[in-house]
């Protein structure tokens, strides 16, 4: 996993990466005419409510002399549908009364080589550390307020106009001190596709944020304890759910973080976090699994206390990556 820093205006921010793409010879694929027409219908919504972003992209493409249609497919029409599980412990149940957050980020092996791990400092915006396999969007990080998101896929019908995960989760890193901040935005701005989000702040402050392009559902524990895997759990999300394509390994999982969090209780430390996120029977890391050529599995894992100056990210599959210190 590479580490990239990007230091200006949101603008120059693209420039930097746009050059760093181009000194190894990147060009962008190639899109079709329907992918070419959603992004058009998203741009709207991307420019209404996320414009920082929107020049990122554009000084993305000017570094390369590339198609702007082209660069913003990428983040404005990702049709993955990735595993994933995060979760987050409240103050009140640590050994030192700093929350704890984790995220283990579960897709394609061959995308591996694309991770990468960007510490982006906007001018007039949140600095942020923050991990992704593409460009602007963000599919987890912590920023200088201490506020740390994460998403994940739940099965849909398809996709419609609106902002989408990625670009969401960095518009959150870029611009939010608290979960209210998140919560505000993320109720906001249209969704393109079904994605759970779960938010933590530095005061310990956790909430879920189920979104689809239909509705979007807030819940905040009661309990000090958070946990999303890839299927909505308010009963009124459900229905837009495609609940037949719903992984057996997304409620295994769920279950494995709720009987983590029962079982102790109390006490907890980064090193636990780590624990359950390295786990593949009784935690939620995916070790080889589905198709053998290409399995899904845990491309890197977080654990952070927040409010600490480091925190720590498995730069690989945590059941056979150490955790390293990362500066926050």
């Amino acid at each position: 996993m590479d580490e990239i820093e990007l230091i200006g205006d949101h603008y120059e921010l693209g420039r930097q990466y746009g050059q760093i793409l181009d000194d190894v010879g990147f060009a962008p694929q190639p899109i079709s005419a329907e992918k070419r027409q959603f992004v058009r219908d998203c741009e709207p919504a991307v420019e209404e409510h996320t414009p920082s972003l929107r020049k990122e992209l554009r000084g993305l493409a000017d570094a390369g002399d590339w198609d702007l249609e082209r660069i913003e497919a990428m983040p404005l029409a990702l049709g993955y549908e990735t595993g994933c599980s995060v979760v987050a412990v409240s103050g009140e149940h640590t050994v030192d009364g700093k929350p704890r957050f984790g995220r283990n980020y579960d897709f394609y092996e061959s995308f591996g080589d694309f991770s990468e791990l960007y510490r982006t400092r906007p001018t007039d915006h949140l600095a942020s550390v923050g991990c992704s396999d593409h460009w602007v969007g963000r599919h987890d990080g912590i920023n200088e307020a201490g506020v740390a998101i994460g998403h994940t896929f739940v099965p849909n019908d398809g996709t419609e106009p609106g902002i989408m995960f990625g670009l969401a989760a960095r518009a959150v890193l870029d611009t939010c001190r608290t979960v209210d901040d998140a919560v505000s935005f993320l109720e906001r701005i249209p969704h393109a596709r079904n994605t759970n989000f779960l938010v933590v702040d530095a005061a310990g402050d956790i909430a879920s944020i189920e979104a689809s392009p239909e509705v979007v559902v807030t819940t905040r524990p009661t309990n000090g304890f958070g946990a999303v895997t890839n299927h909505f759990q308010s009963e009124s999300m459900l229905e837009y759910e495609h609940i037949e394509e719903r992984s057996e390994s997304s409620e295994t999982r769920l279950e494995n973080l709720d009987n983590w969090f029962d079982t102790q209780q109390d006490g907890f430390d980064t090193v636990d976090v780590q624990g359950v996120l390295t786990d593949p029977k009784d935690g939620v890391c995916s070790c080889a699994n589905g198709n053998e050529d290409d399995p899904i599995l845990t491309l890197w894992s977080w654990a952070v206390a927040l409010g600490d100056e480091t925190g720590t990210l498995a730069k690989g599959g945590p059941d056979e990556t150490p955790y390293t210190s990362v500066e926050l």
